[in-house]
């Protein structure tokens, strides 16, 4: 990064909770930068963290067990999503 710069912002949600990009946020630490391109998303806590999900498994150093939690979790939120969508056009139809 030193060299090249930043070729990818960090992901942000609105209350600044990072949801990409922790490896690109402490190696600006580490070479004493003030600031760091950002793009600013806004979602609820279950897409945040399915978010950050996604963006884990696409990293290749998992181990298979790793990647067997983070698809579980995955699997729990997603179906959550799902719930609290179909209750509220259960509520829009009522």
């Amino acid at each position: 990064m030193k060299e090249i710069k930043l070729l990818q912002p960090i992901i942000i949600t609105e209350k600044n909770e990072l949801v990409s990009g922790l490896h690109r946020l402490e190696t600006a630490k580490m070479l004493g930068w003030s600031e760091i391109e950002c793009i600013t998303i806004s979602c609820n806590d279950i897409d945040r963290e399915l978010a950050e999900i996604d963006k884990n498994l696409i990293r290749a150093e998992l181990t298979v067990l790793e990647r067997a939690e983070h698809l579980k979790r995955r699997k729990e939120l997603y179906e959550r999503n799902i719930q609290k969508q179909r209750q509220a056009q259960d509520e829009l139809m009522a």
